[in-house]
């Protein structure tokens, strides 16, 4: 099963017209973008539902690695994290 997948991701890539894509496509189980925090980080989903009344913010650490739905915020204190998670950001938001 696991090698069909690669096998798969391999075609995939040669028939893009993105050069980068392309380079990549002998390394079908490397990441296209690899982001490996080296500490903790605060993570921000890209999209969220205008519904909730709060953006869903969240600390992580290695060795999650951080997938490209996320914004990331290395080197990120409290401060950022109480801006983010308050009642004036969501009015802004």
């Amino acid at each position: 099963m696991t090698r069909e997948r690669l096998a798969k991701v391999r075609k995939y890539r040669m028939q893009s017209k993105s050069a980068p894509t392309n380079a990549i496509a002998d390394f079908p189980s490397d990441y296209h973008v690899t982001r490996i925090p080296t500490e903790d980080f605060l993570v921000l989903p890209k999209v969220s539902s205008e519904r909730r009344p709060y953006i869903p913010v969240g600390w992580l650490s290695p060795p999650i690695i951080p997938s490209d739905l996320l914004q990331v915020i290395e080197k990120a204190r409290m401060e950022h994290f109480s801006v983010l998670v308050s009642s004036l950001h969501m009015g802004w938001m």
